[in-house]
């Protein structure tokens, strides 16, 4: 599992583990989640998720492609005022 979060730009800002690179996805801090998982297009299921964090919904989607064997769950991250700050991604491996 690999946690991390995303500022209200979708910048990678940390991440949870001891290593920057996990299940193939090379996690380093700046880092757009366009860059992450390498796609422009934000209909992409990763990218698509970490969106509506940012705008206020909590999503979990099974990836396809180079990350089929993946979950993802995002989580919006408000501040004391509920305002969105950014969000929290959890990745899993899926039958590891």
């Amino acid at each position: 599992m690999q946690a991390g979060t995303r500022d209200a730009q979708a910048q990678f800002t940390g991440f949870d583990g001891d290593k920057a690179v996990h299940c193939g996805v090379v996690w380093e801090v700046g880092k757009t989640v366009y860059e992450i998982f390498k796609s422009k297009d934000p209909t992409n299921l990763a990218i698509d998720a970490h969106l509506q964090a940012l705008g206020g919904m909590e999503t979990s989607v099974r990836l396809t492609g180079e990350f089929h064997n993946m979950t993802l769950r995002t989580i919006p991250l408000t501040d004391e005022s509920n305002d969105i700050m950014g969000c929290i991604s959890i990745l899993n491996v899926v039958g590891a």
